[in-house]
């Protein structure tokens, strides 16, 4: 969760998606970056208490300021890949995906990115595009948009919305 804030929200929602879907003996990992909002933590450690399962989930902190796609990349290139990277980083977005999409189609396995502008909106729709990801979803910003097709009528949205799923993801 890229852009996390006090509570790291969307990776608070894939924790509790995957503890209602798991099999209970199965742990998650989740990585939350956040260098502005966080101060001593405090509320996120709140948060974690009282919605999580001691030991369910290891929620792993990063309050270094991100810059660039090279950072990005380093942080989450050890391991397994990641089920869900979610970016909303107020105009970031660019930097740290500029250059990586394509490395990121064998690290992520379902990305979103809240967009701030709408060149960039377009743009990182297209590094997607040529990069070979499926983009099911997407709404640029300040739009008014609907999911007519899941049942959901129409909603004004600020941030522009993209979400994208490699389409030759090796999936284990």
């Amino acid at each position: 969760d890229i852009g996390a804030g006090s509570y790291g929200i969307w990776a608070s929602r894939a924790a509790k998606a995957f503890v209602r879907r798991a099999d209970p003996a199965l742990g998650c990992q989740l990585l939350l970056v956040e260098p502005f909002v966080l101060g001593d933590q405090r509320l996120l450690q709140q948060h974690l208490a009282r919605n999580f399962q001691e030991n369910r989930c290891e929620f792993t902190v990063e309050t270094r300021q991100l810059k660039t796609s090279a950072e990005l990349k380093a942080l989450l290139a050890p391991g397994e890949p990641w089920d869900l990277l979610d970016i909303d980083a107020q105009g970031m977005e660019r930097p740290f995906l500029h250059g990586i999409v394509g490395w990121l189609r064998q690290r992520v396995r379902r990305l979103h990115v809240s967009t701030h502008d709408r060149a960039i909106h377009w743009e990182i729709l297209q590094w997607l595009k040529d990069a070979g990801w499926h983009v099911p979803v997407h709404f640029p910003t300040y739009s008014l948009v609907g999911l007519k097709s899941i049942g959901h009528g129409s909603f004004l949205n600020v941030d522009g919305h993209i979400t994208a799923v490699p389409q030759t993801f090796a999936w284990s």
